[in-house]
């Protein structure tokens, strides 16, 4: 027998033992018990129970398997589609979750459900002997249905991670969004994962193993990064939009005169340059304004036709290209301290993409 063939079935064993290893140690670790946190708590149970699937999913495998690699066995694939849709049903919306604590409503949790026992039972009563002539239909049919909830997660995740990179901007004037950048590499990562687990159903044995080290790789990478991101979901949380200032906000939209009393605040903050103090937030200015943050979101985006972040970086540009106009000899980092900028390579990047050009290249153009 080829020995890849051979001992394929001890490489599962021990991914099946390191993902419920994996699923031990998420059910152990803590999350903060505050009210904030709650969200994260419940991403968590649901990343924990996923990984709990992969390893009965692999377990089953080896049941299941007859060692054949010449033949399709319709047993198997039955399993596969019905936990590879439940696995991606628990991750998806616990990533979702991460960037939206309203998006698991009961309504879309019991519609979810309803359709992954619908696509199980399909695919399983292509195991029954009455049926046997249908099992190919009805095993592609299955399969499409899993297909499709892959296309639609993607759908959907693309359009909360907009919004919740637009939210972040909205309200951070530092570049907060690479603290949530992982859940990205993830989810792309994952899609590419699960494009190749369904064609593991039709793959010859090189594949399969190709492709468990990819997986293996892929969940630890995604198992650290989300107990390494408890740390900053607290701050990333305060970002959300006030639900209960609503009215308020209604309110002042349509009330000139306090546009007006807030254009007023704003000058005279500005004037006083206190953009260039580092790390503070949207809440922060709205505090000194006396103003709630989700009406002053809307101000900014209304009146300078822009987000929150890039108004403040924009003003923060002009104030660094000053400097380098007036000290041509100072150093850059020095200047995207002064600023506000918390680091000499957010700086520039920021810069570039204001300018078209870093800032050292940009003062030797303006300097000649």
């Amino acid at each position: 027998m080829n020995p890849f063939e051979y001992y394929f079935a001890e490489l599962i064993r021990c991914a099946g033992v390191a993902y419920l290893t994996i699923t031990i140690l998420l059910a152990l670790i803590k999350a903060p018990s505050t009210d904030e946190y709650k969200p994260y708590r419940k991403a968590k149970r649901l990343l924990t129970c996923s990984f709990a699937t992969m390893a009965l999913n692999l377990f089953l495998w080896c049941i299941l398997t007859n060692g054949r690699w010449d033949e399709f066995n319709y047993s198997i694939a039955a399993v596969d589609i019905s936990l590879f849709y439940l696995l991606y049903m628990l991750l998806c919306n616990s990533y979702c979750i991460l960037l939206n604590k309203t998006y698991l409503t009961s309504k879309r949790f019991v519609i979810a459900i309803s359709v992954w026992l619908f696509t199980s039972l399909t695919a399983f009563s292509a195991l029954l002997e009455p049926l046997r002539e249908w099992r190919n239909i009805l095993t592609l049919v299955a399969l499409c249905l899993l297909i499709a909830y892959i296309v639609k997660f993607v759908y959907s995740f693309f359009r909360e991670y907009r919004r919740y990179r637009q939210q972040l901007e909205n309200y951070f004037t530092d570049d907060m969004h690479r603290f949530a950048r992982w859940i990205m590499v993830s989810v792309v990562m994952c899609i590419i994962s699960w494009c190749l687990a369904i064609a593991t159903m039709f793959g010859n044995v090189y594949f399969n193993w190709i492709y468990q080290f990819y997986v293996i790789s892929l969940n630890v990478y995604i198992a650290v990064s989300f107990v390494n991101y408890s740390s900053k979901y607290g701050i990333l949380v305060k970002a959300e939009p006030e639900c209960a200032s609503d009215e308020d906000i209604a309110g002042e939209k349509n009330s000139g005169v306090e546009r007006e009393t807030i254009e007023k605040k704003i000058l005279a903050w500005t004037e006083k340059k206190r953009y260039l103090s580092e790390q503070f937030t949207l809440e922060d200015l709205a505090q000194v304004l006396g103003t709630n943050k989700n009406y002053l979101s809307y101000h900014i985006n209304e009146k300078y036709g822009m987000s929150f972040s890039s108004w403040i970086s924009e003003m923060r540009i002009d104030e660094a290209k000053r400097m380098m106009k007036e000290n041509p000899d100072r150093k850059l980092e020095n200047i995207a301290f002064s600023v506000g900028f918390s680091s000499a390579s957010y700086f520039s990047k920021v810069f570039s993409l204001h300018e078209g050009v870093s800032p050292m290249r940009w003062r030797k153009e303006e300097l000649g």
